[in-house]
C-alpha cells in the first residue's frame, strides 16, 4: 500500500513512500523484522512494544516507511498486568468448563445419533464418558471454591487470610445449588448409569449429556466480560447463539419402544 507523504527524510524532498505495517502476536519478531527491512537498528528489540512506532529507510532506491505495532494478545486487552489471582482463577475455571462441556455435548450427540431403539441400543461413551466426567465434577467444586476464596481475599476480608471451615461454609452457602448439582451427579447419576441400568437407556444418557451444549456459551460470555469485551461483536454473537441454542434445540426423531417390557 502506498501513501503520498507530506514529510520526508532529513535532507530529502517529499517523495512516494512504500509503507509496511508489521502486525502479529507478541514476541513474534516484528521489531527485528522491521530492522532487517531497514537494514539498521531502528526498533528496540527484547522489550514489549506498547505503542506504534515508525521509521524510514531506503531499499534498492525505494523509500520505505516501516510501522511496528503492539503485539496481539487476547489477554492483553484486559491489562493482565493488573489482574489479580481471582481473575486468573476465574478464566482458567471457565475455560476448563467449556472444554468439558464441548466434550460432553459431543459425546451426547454421538450416543443419541447411534441409537435407533431408545431402550436397547448401546454406545460405549454412555459409560466411558461418565467415568471420565465424574472426577471433573469433583475438580470443578474445588475450582469454584478457589475462585470464591481468591475473590474474597482480594477484597481484603480478614476471614480469608487462610483456608478455614468458615471460608468453606461461605462458599457452600453462596453456590449451594451448583455444588448440590455436582454432588448429585457424582453420588446418584454416576452409580445409576454404571451399575443400575442393566444396560438399558444409553439414548437417555446421551440426551442428558447434550444439555451441556449451552455451557460453553455461558463460560465464554464470562471470559469475554472479564476481558472487558462485553460490548464487542463477539460477545453479542455469543449471547445470540446461546439463546438460539436454548430455544431452537429439539430432540432428534427416533424409533419409539414400549418401555413396559423392560420394567
Amino acid at each position: 500500500m502506498e501513501f503520498r507523504m507530506t514529510s520526508s527524510l532529513p535532507g530529502q524532498h517529499s517523495d512516494l513512500v512504500l509503507w509496511i505495517v508489521l502486525l502479529g502476536r507478541r514476541k513474534s519478531g516484528k521489531s527485528s523484522t522491521g530492522n532487517s527491512i531497514l537494514g539498521k537498528e531502528e526498533f528496540a528489540t527484547g522489550k514489549k512494544t506498547t505503542m506504534s512506532e515508525r521509521h524510514f529507510g531506503s531499499v534498492d532506491g525505494q523509500r520505505v516507511g516501516v510501522v511496528d505495532t503492539p503485539g496481539w494478545s487476547l489477554f492483553s486487552l484486559a491489562n493482565p498486568e493488573k489482574w489479580k489471582d481471582a481473575d486468573v482463577a476465574l478464566i482458567s475455571e471457565r475455560m476448563v468448563s467449556s472444554i468439558h462441556a464441548i466434550m460432553a455435548s459431543t459425546s451426547g450427540v454421538l450416543i443419541v445419533a447411534s441409537c435407533s431403539d431408545i431402550m436397547t441400543d448401546r454406545h460405549r461413551l454412555a459409560t466411558d464418558f461418565v467415568l471420565f466426567g465424574a472426577p471433573y465434577m469433583a475438580y470443578d467444586i474445588y475450582a469454584m471454591y478457589q475462585v470464591h476464596y481468591l475473590s474474597e481475599q482480594d477484597k481484603g476480608h480478614e476471614a480469608y487470610k487462610g483456608h478455614s471451615l468458615h471460608t468453606v461454609t461461605k462458599f457452600l452457602h453462596k453456590d449451594f445449588l451448583l455444588v448440590l448439582h455436582h454432588i448429585a451427579l457424582i453420588t446418584i447419576f454416576m452409580p445409576v448409569t454404571l451399575f443400575l441400568r442393566r444396560g438399558l437407556g444409553d439414548f437417555f444418557i446421551g440426551c442428558f449429556l447434550t444439555t451441556e451444549l449451552s455451557t460453553p456459551f455461558v463460560s465464554i460470555g464470562k471470559v469475554l466480560i472479564q476481558l472487558g469485551l462485553q460490548d464487542s461483536t463477539l460477545h453479542k454473537i455469543n449471547v445470540s447463539t446461546f439463546f438460539t441454542n436454548k430455544f431452537l434445540r429439539t430432540p432428534p426423531s427416533t424409533k419409539t419402544t414400549d418401555i413396559s417390557q423392560y420394567v
